[in-house]
């Protein structure tokens, strides 16, 4: 080791930049910073997909400019000193006022989560349907004086956000998109409409980005998205950045790494069990029926229409899950053929259902959800657009009919049926094990895998 081997990283919220006189040490970061890119395995050529020989990479480490995103700072740290070369880190982050506040609303572990993320200032908060992440989000926000971003990916979800804020504070809180542009301390905003501003070159989205010293990045496993990173990496001044999610590293690929880049690593997880012990959420107990089907299409689309949407045997599996599960219920579907299917043959059995999906207006869905709460149906069908966001603490069953590999997905969809109502300390999740076509045999593996992973119980039902 010599004297030109020592390195100084001068950190800023968004980018890091190394300086040192060796090139291999910078070779060195730039090898440990590249990924393989599991998305851009396949191409496509002469009409088929093949896959790729020149082995596509995600590379965090600029070595024109010697950088690489600041949520990657521990990883670096970390591969430094596993090679035993001396380094300094140089902070120009910004820094704000901390303030004190009582916040009497929190549970004693959403303060543990509020207070750890003050201590770090950055990273990902994993906090699972039911911990509360806006409520902790909310506090945060009162104890860091600055102001504050909160980025969400749906228009519902950014009124939502606000009237609980508002609930909260006793203060307005602002709000960019579904055609508001309002800034307040607390500013919530869809990234969409930030991403597209950002893209336009409208001065005052940079602007307003530039001028906060806090963001907090609602179900972040979406940061990952180059739109979201774009988004992330104009906050030149955000010194606290926190990401919240139930699922944040769940992704199927390895794009994960970019939302871990923006935001930062996990630095705080509030456990299913925790808000189960507390009286909060009910105890998923989930069934997967075993399903033995072959498919001899060539192409995915001819497979899932052929094994999962006009499927005689998977859709009886589904009926009668619905027939003898508890209600009210929730049934998953992926395409809009799909639920018409679902929905005739559950009409048929005397079932009292409706369906709604994407294409509805919010109008329409909540209608639908009141029908199913009061009782006027049984069992409300419903797209992927359920998946997150949608709280209906009466629903008693959760049926799976979309097949799938999303761990993210199968989590998320387990959440909407976890809220304790009415003291009632567990829940069903139906769910088909597929044991034919090799594809859908291993999403079924996976999202039983995620269950499991979670420390649902899950029982496999021979045919």
């Amino acid at each position: 080791m010599t004297d030109n081997e020592s390195i100084e990283i001068t950190v800023t919220p968004t980018l890091s930049r190394v300086e040192s006189k060796d090139d291999w040490i910078l070779d060195l970061l730039e090898s440990y910073l590249s990924f393989d890119d599991e998305a851009n395995q396949f191409i496509m050529m002469r009409g088929q997909l093949r896959r790729r020989t020149d082995s596509p990479k995600l590379r965090l480490f600029n070595l024109i400019d010697r950088t690489f995103p600041t949520g990657l700072l521990g990883m670096v740290c970390k591969e430094l000193k596993n090679f035993d070369i001396p380094f300094t880190i140089k902070s120009t982050s910004p820094s704000y006022e901390l303030t004190e506040h009582p916040m009497e609303w929190l549970r004693d572990y959403q303060r543990e989560a509020v207070d750890t993320a003050i201590a770090k200032k950055r990273g990902i908060l994993w906090l699972p349907t039911g911990s509360g992440k806006t409520e902790c989000a909310i506090a945060i926000s009162l104890r860091v004086k600055t102001p504050w971003l909160f980025i969400v990916h749906k228009k519902d979800l950014l009124h939502q956000t606000a009237e609980r804020y508002e609930l909260r504070t006793g203060e307005k809180a602002g709000k960019i998109g579904d055609g508001h542009f309002d800034i307040k301390p607390f500013t919530v905003a869809t990234f969409q409409t930030l991403s597209k501003g950002l893209k336009q070159g409208k001065k005052e989205i940079r602007d307003f980005l530039q001028s906060i010293g806090g963001v907090f990045h609602d179900e972040c496993h979406v940061a990952a998205a180059n739109s979201s990173v774009a988004v992330m990496m104009e906050c030149p001044n955000a010194t606290y950045r926190y990401g919240l999610s139930g699922t944040p590293l769940a992704r199927g690929d390895k794009r994960s790494i970019f939302a871990v880049g923006t935001i930062g690593p996990v630095i705080h997880r509030i456990h299913p069990d925790t808000l189960i012990a507390a009286g909060v959420l009910s105890r998923p107990r989930i069934h997967m029926f075993k399903l033995t089907q072959e498919s001899d299409k060539t192409t995915w689309q001819g497979v899932y229409g052929e094994a999962v949407v006009r499927s005689t045997k998977r859709n009886k599996i589904l009926t009668n899950c619905a027939t003898i599960c508890e209600k009210p219920a929730l049934l998953f579907v992926k395409e809009i053929k799909h639920g018409h299917e679902l929905q005739k043959r559950l009409t048929k059995r005397g079932i009292g259902c409706d369906f709604v999906w994407g294409a509805k207006d919010s109008g329409k869905r909540d209608a639908a959800v009141k029908r199913l709460v009061t009782g006027d149906i049984d069992v409300l069908i419903v797209s992927v657009i359920f998946q997150e966001g949608t709280d209906i603490p009466s629903i008693r069953s959760l049926i799976i009919g979309s097949s799938g590999k999303s761990a993210i997905a199968a989590i998320q969809r387990v959440g909407r049926g976890m809220r304790m109502h009415d003291g009632e300390k567990e829940f069903f999740v139906y769910d088909v094990y597929d044991q034919g076509h090799r594809t859908l045999k291993k999403w079924s593996r996976e999202r039983k895998a995620a269950y499991e992973a979670e420390g649902y119980d899950v029982t496999v039902i021979d045919e």
